[in-house]
């Protein structure tokens, strides 16, 4: 399983915006067939949003970052974003025994 962690932070006066084009990726994201989970959540620490996200694999992070829909999210957030920093985890789940 791929774990990515995306921090982004929007320019000032630029949040309901870049919210708008997250919202959307999101949305149309969370349909694609190797896309275990993926959310947007605002960090209380600072002005950064976090999109936390869950593939089966490194071919699907590699599909979805090829789509025609991310290619366009990350065309429009050069315009609305300060920074951006990513991290992507190769990982296993772990079985809790209770």
């Amino acid at each position: 399983m791929i774990i990515v962690i995306a921090k982004v932070i929007p320019k000032e006066g630029k949040e309901p915006e870049f919210i708008k084009i997250a919202s959307d990726l999101v949305d149309i994201t969370r349909n694609e067939e190797k896309n275990i989970s993926y959310d947007l959540v605002s960090s209380l620490d600072d002005n950064a949003f976090l999109f936390i996200e869950k593939w089966e694999d490194m071919d699907g992070l590699n599909q979805h970052l090829n789509s025609a829909h991310f290619k366009f999210f990350d065309h429009c957030s050069k315009v609305f974003t300060e920074d951006s920093e990513i991290t992507v985890y190769d990982s296993e789940e772990i079985h809790l025994m209770e």
